[in-house]
């Protein structure tokens, strides 16, 4: 018998459609040729084919995983698996190992609390002190930090149609981290205290764009500004545009 832990289903990034259909007809036609993975009885591995499987009525081996000690060593284990296996997008990487972040802080206060009597135990001390998690999170990834912060900062403030386009790859977290943070409705100043910067709301970017076909340039813009006007060609404070000459073509 085959346990549930519906915690630990929800560490398993869905799949596709196209994926599901895939792996469907594969296993009608081959087959469950993977071992379902098991910790403590409980599904840590397979929960696709193991749906499959039960709602078809298609045999099935299991396998139990003897080296993972706590239910937090079984978390990381899901998500680093996952990680490892599965063809995720950037944003669905981010997802996945931003839920390891509760999980390292625990690993770090066991190591903490373990005796201090010994020099092993000194030294195992020293080093959950030392642990960063931004770099854990970051090797476990294979995402620099800022993507990550990036990511978390998404994962926090944007709609749920957003989040979905980016597990598809419709967008970039770079581009929806710029949207988010730009401003909506009505020119306003960034920072009240300390920039000069104003940006043009994007939906009248998008309304001159639909109107001419696109923008040829920019004159005055950054490179945040660019993440949603996409001028062919623009000019920055360093660049300095109305120190250029201008020539005008008149009918």
């Amino acid at each position: 018998m085959v346990a549930i832990d519906s915690e630990f289903k929800a560490l398993i990034p869905p799949l596709s459609e196209e994926e599901r259909e895939l792996l469907e007809a594969s296993i009608v036609a081959d087959g469950c040729r993977d071992a379902l993975v098991l910790w403590d009885g409980i599904l840590i591995d397979g929960h696709h084919r193991h749906e499959i499987c039960t709602r078809l009525g298609i045999e099935f081996d299991t396998i139990e995983m003897a080296n993972i000690e706590t239910r937090n060593d079984a978390m990381m284990w899901i998500i680093r698996n996952q990680l490892g296996r599965r063809n995720l997008t950037n944003y669905q990487r981010a997802e996945l190992v931003l839920k390891l972040k509760p999980a390292i802080a625990e690993k770090a206060k066991e190591n903490l609390a373990a005796p201090t009597g010994g020099r092993d135990s000194m030294t195992l001390q020293n080093s959950a002190k030392s642990i960063d998690t931004r770099d854990e999170l970051s090797k476990a990834s294979g995402l620099s930090h800022d993507t990550i912060h990036k990511a978390d900062f998404i994962g926090q403030h944007a709609d749920e149609e957003t989040k979905q386009a980016l597990r598809t790859g419709e967008t970039s977290i770079n581009r929806e981290y710029t949207r988010l943070k730009s401003p909506e409705g009505t020119h306003v100043l960034i920072s009240q205290s300390n920039s000069n910067e104003w940006y043009t709301p994007s939906k009248y970017v998008d309304a001159a764009r639909r109107v001419m076909g696109g923008i040829d340039c920019d004159p005055a813009s950054n490179e945040i500004a660019q993440a949603w006007i996409h001028a062919e060609e623009y000019y920055t404070i360093e660049t300095d545009g109305m120190a250029l000459e201008v020539i005008a073509w008149l009918d």
